[in-house]
């Protein structure tokens, strides 16, 4: 979302809440919004693999201003609903290769699922030549 979105979006929160007024929306006051609202589904998302007993993931690339990127999906069942989520964009800084991508995703995760090597059972791409590989 852009910065005038995620400023709306607060401002409605408040419209609908009962926490009180939120004041004169700044950008720090939307940054901080953000980053914790990003936090939370960070956590969301640990304690959702973390009772799961497999998920797979999904990976494309691309560029948005003139910055690459490997976009993160992962696919989970929770209470027998299959849910396909975009996770992350991850900026890439290296060439597009296989090796690169995979330090990425290994890197995010760790993080994310530090059991992921006995939960992940499958990784798809678009299949273009740059995310296929061994």
């Amino acid at each position: 979302m852009s910065f005038r979105q995620c400023a709306e979006l607060l401002l409605r929160t408040e419209d609908k809440s009962t926490s009180g007024a939120l004041g004169n929306i700044s950008i720090g006051k939307v940054i901080h919004v953000v980053r914790y609202i990003c936090a939370l589904n960070h956590q969301i998302m640990r304690e959702i693999l973390a009772s799961s007993w497999a998920f797979s993931i999904a990976l494309d690339t691309g560029t948005k201003a003139t910055i690459p990127y490997l976009d993160v999906r992962i696919c989970v069942v929770v209470r027998r609903q299959l849910f396909n989520i975009h996770r992350v964009a991850l900026p890439m800084y290296e060439r597009y290769t296989g090796e690169n991508m995979f330090i990425l995703v290994e890197r995010f995760l760790h993080v994310l699922c530090p059991e992921w090597k006995q939960k992940l059972i499958s990784v798809s791409t678009d299949g273009l030549s740059n995310t296929t590989g061994s």
